[in-house]
């Protein structure tokens, strides 16, 4: 599928699916958390909206994370950590979008 802009967007058929296979190649939280900070450090905010690709991929993928995700209590142990790579990435690499501030 093409978004507004061109960009080819993949994504599961099902989100039953997506849960299946990422559980399967990372295994638990903790593994989930760490390739979401390989993921999220590599976001930048060339538009400086919200209609950036990049932004509306972390926002997407924060919330599947976060306590209004499907399954909140999978990654709460891990809310801090995940916390402290949305710091890092306004600190350390300049992204100053609001909507990835907590």
């Amino acid at each position: 599928m093409e978004d507004e802009i061109g960009l080819i967007e993949l994504g599961p058929r099902h989100r039953i699916e997506a849960e299946e296979i990422t559980r399967a190649l990372l295994g638990n939280a903790k593994a989930e958390v760490e390739y979401a900070h390989e993921l999220l450090i590599n976001v930048r905010d060339r538009y400086g909206d919200r209609g950036d690709p990049e932004i509306r991929f972390a926002l997407q993928f924060l919330q599947s994370l976060g306590p209004n995700g499907m399954d909140a209590s999978y990654f709460q142990e891990y809310f801090h950590e995940i916390a402290q790579i949305l710091r890092q990435l306004r600190e350390d690499y300049s992204v100053q979008n609001t909507s990835l501030m907590l």
